[in-house]
């Protein structure tokens, strides 16, 4: 038997299928918490992945990233504020083609920053 605790709840396994019951609701709350919906930042979305400004902003900015992230992208209206990113499409995008979106952003990383 397996003692586990989720949000001050206290419950008991008895076996392997509601043990991992128990994983897929934990992994459930901690996404939650992480909070992958909604709108975000250009800079909490670059953190997240791990990458540079440079690099988000030559994945923005060349043809490929243009033709995939048209919809998850939210140009500033005023020049010089910053992108917004619908994170659910973008991860899903991001999951996709990140591949392609990152030799893509190496190309044009060569362009805008020589």
């Amino acid at each position: 038997m397996i003692d586990l605790t989720i949000e001050n709840q206290r419950y008991k396994a008895l076996d392997e299928t509601e043990f991992a019951e128990y994983q897929n609701l934990k992994a459930q709350v901690a996404k939650d918490r992480l909070g992958l919906n909604g709108v975000w930042s250009l800079r909490k979305t670059y953190k997240y992945l791990n990458r540079s400004y440079k690099f988000m902003i030559s994945m923005i900015l060349s043809p490929a990233g243009q033709a995939l992230l048209t919809d998850s992208i939210i140009k500033p209206d005023v020049p010089g504020s910053q992108y917004q990113v619908r994170i659910n499409q973008f991860l899903a995008i991001w999951d996709k083609h990140g591949a392609e979106l990152i030799e893509a952003a190496r190309r044009e990383q060569r362009i805008l920053y020589p």
